[in-house]
């Protein structure tokens, strides 16, 4: 199916599931985003991240903490600052592509945008994140989603942690500053 016939199909309200690599639903969480750092305006849009620029969200209050300490992805036996962090807490609703396989997904993806085939006929590999950095805006364009919600049930590379893509300030419904850790 050509993706103009499925983004028509989305649109009309005829489909909404695209299979088991991922599926559009409507989302409607709490969600939580730790930073070592006070963060006085958050610009959802800006910055990079693994499936493209945005606001990294989690829904597990603990994952936030654990940023918010100063963890890093993937960096292990790293010392955290347990006595410091910010906890900022969104309430978010909207329409998202939810990702279940990432393979699959950024096999339709690259599929979809020439800027991702490219990035993937260079890399090789399609998980790599000169592919998956478009992610969030293939789920703008493609499927009228400003949440991609990345739940694999079985992570092949760096996604062991539950993340929320926001790239549209629109799905923001509230905001505020939770609290500082360990005050």
């Amino acid at each position: 199916m050509s993706c103009h016939i499925q983004k028509y199909l989305y649109e009309s309200g005829l489909i909404e599931s695209t299979g088991d690599a991922y599926k559009i639903m409507n989302f409607s969480k709490v969600l939580y985003h730790g930073s070592p750092k006070e963060i006085k305006n958050f610009k959802v849009g800006s910055g990079s991240g693994r499936y493209g620029p945005g606001l990294y969200l989690t829904s597990n209050l603990d994952t936030a903490k654990f940023y918010a300490a100063g963890g890093r992805q993937g960096a292990a036996g790293q010392k955290l600052k347990a006595d410091k962090g910010f906890i900022y807490e969104f309430n978010v609703s909207g329409k998202s592509l939810v990702v279940y396989d990432e393979y699959e997904t950024m096999s339709d993806m690259q599929n979809d945008m020439e800027d991702a085939e490219n990035a993937f006929s260079q890399s090789g590999d399609l998980t790599s994140a000169p592919v998956t950095k478009y992610l969030g805006q293939w789920a703008d364009e493609y499927h009228g989603c400003h949440i991609v919600w990345i739940n694999i049930k079985d992570p092949k590379v760096l996604s062991p942690l539950n993340q929320i893509l926001i790239t549209d300030k629109s799905v923001i419904k509230s905001m505020q500053r939770k609290k500082l850790i360990f005050d």
